[in-house]
């Protein structure tokens, strides 16, 4: 084999690899037809749709990239789906009229509220169990969030308005702080200092200090009817997305101000940032589509239709899933001279061991 073959076997294997590893799927909460849609990033297709429960509300996906944990509202409870295959693999019974999940940053507990039991249901993620409930310090709890080093989870009670701190440790409420009326969506910066809250019903964004706990600012929105909120990977911005208006707003997380408004979608309600940070997808429960938003300029470049309602959205890691890897999952090796070998083993990773020719 020439010098300029072996380059060019070489070029395909790591085009390969780039393809795999930076492939992204969107999981798009249906909830009038109780299932779940499933976008490819890179065409912005939808590539499954899977049936689950009743009334599906939240979805979280591991940080692996394996399963993604979908609640069901009115079927109370959770179908585990197995993204390698577009499956549900097992269903998990919680609390009453579950609403939110978080997973924690290790991977191994999935964290579910309960709205009307006032409770979180611990899971373990590996025997798909309920380990323990939580059953102090809530009323009416929604959205969740998890601090980047898994220490805390912020919790927002729309029935009394206040945001629970619970100590992962030891799973008990260590502080209340209270919001504007409605607290619904919750999202944490990456470096953790910050927690942006969207109150649904006082038309503010909130902004909790999490070494003090405190409400720091209180950003008013044009408009009310605030859902859910995302902050891109670099921190500087979050995205708010207001139901009733058809409006997102973005948020400048420097200055605590409003630096863009976005129109077009209907009824949108949950959103979520892609890994790379380039992307907004969010979804239109009006018009059972996801708009997919460039977050250089702030405008819609794609709409796909998916279910009927969707409501909750989240992306998955930039980690190759093994549906992509299907046809390479045993060993794979190519020796293209004494010198160099390519191995592939299964792994969202290409091995390149490389020496001169």
């Amino acid at each position: 084999m020439t010098k300029q073959a072996l380059y060019k076997v070489l070029f395909f294997f790591l085009t390969l690899s780039a393809n795999l590893i930076h492939a992204n799927f969107v999981y798009v909460t249906n909830l009038d037809s109780d299932s779940v849609s499933v976008i490819n990033t890179t065409t912005n297709t939808v590539v499954a749709t899977i049936t689950v429960g009743v009334h599906p509300t939240a979805v979280a996906i591991t940080p692996n990239g394996q399963f993604a944990y979908v609640i069901n509202q009115q079927s109370n409870d959770v179908s585990v789906i197995d993204t390698s295959t577009h499956t549900v693999v097992t269903t998990i019974p919680v609390g009453s009229i579950p609403q939110g999940v978080a997973i924690s940053p290790d991977g191994q507990l999935a964290y579910v509220t309960n709205n009307n039991s006032s409770s979180i249901s611990v899971v373990n993620t590996s025997t798909n169990r309920v380990n323990s409930t939580i059953s102090s310090g809530f009323d009416g709890p929604v959205d969740i969030a998890i601090t980047p080093d898994g220490r805390f989870a912020y919790v927002a009670n729309d029935l009394s308005n206040y945001v629970a701190v619970v100590d992962l440790s030891t799973n008990l409420v260590t502080a209340t702080v209270p919001t504007s009326a409605g607290p619904f969506g919750v999202a944490i910066t990456p470096d953790g200092r910050f927690v942006y809250v969207a109150n649904y019903i006082g038309n503010t964004v909130a902004v909790i200090d999490t070494s003090t706990n405190s409400v720091t600012a209180d950003i008013v929105l044009p408009q009310n009817n605030s859902q859910e909120v995302a902050i891109t990977p670099d921190g500087q911005f979050a995205y708010v997305v207001s139901f009733l208006n058809n409006q997102i707003y973005v948020i400048n997380t420097s200055t605590n101000s409003v630096t863009a408004t976005i129109s077009g979608s209907s009824g949108p309600f949950g959103v979520a940032i892609t890994p790379d940070g380039r992307f907004a997808y969010v979804t239109s429960y009006s018009s059972s589509s996801v708009s997919v938003i460039d977050t250089s300029t702030n405008t819609a470049v794609a709409t796909v239709g998916v279910g009927s309602g969707p409501l909750a959205i989240a992306i998955t890691p930039s980690i190759a899933p093994a549906s992509n890897l299907r046809g390479h999952q045993k060993r794979m090796t190519l020796l293209l001279s004494t010198r160099c070998l390519i191995a592939y083993s299964g792994n969202p990773r290409l091995l390149l061991l490389d020496r001169q020719f």
